[in-house]
């Protein structure tokens, strides 16, 4: 039997919303469980690697991470989401 995922395949499933929180909840169990802690240290350090380079999402990536809220890079600059908010304010007020 192919349980290979089609497009032409999808198209024609119905789910409830519980199906799909249970299938989303399996899914990221999977991965969850794929990852090892070395597998980990690997991502965070080629990350590493690359925000030292000047890589704006490698940055976002490692300063989330570090942080646990999300953080919005801007030409290299490193913001949580309030303090962008007022950056953008204050640049928009200068414009005008």
């Amino acid at each position: 039997m192919n349980n290979t995922m089609t497009i032409e395949k999808a198209s024609h499933m119905t789910a409830s919303v519980d199906d799909l929180v249970q299938w989303k909840m399996k899914l990221r169990a999977t991965c969850i469980n794929s990852i090892t802690p070395e597998d980990m240290q690997a991502i965070v350090l080629a990350q590493v690697e690359r925000a030292k380079k000047g890589d704006s999402k490698a940055i976002k990536f490692v300063m989330t991470l570090l942080s646990g809220d999300e953080v919005r890079v801007t030409n290299n600059i490193i913001t949580d989401s309030q303090t962008a908010q007022k950056l953008l304010k204050q640049s928009d007020s200068r414009k005008t």
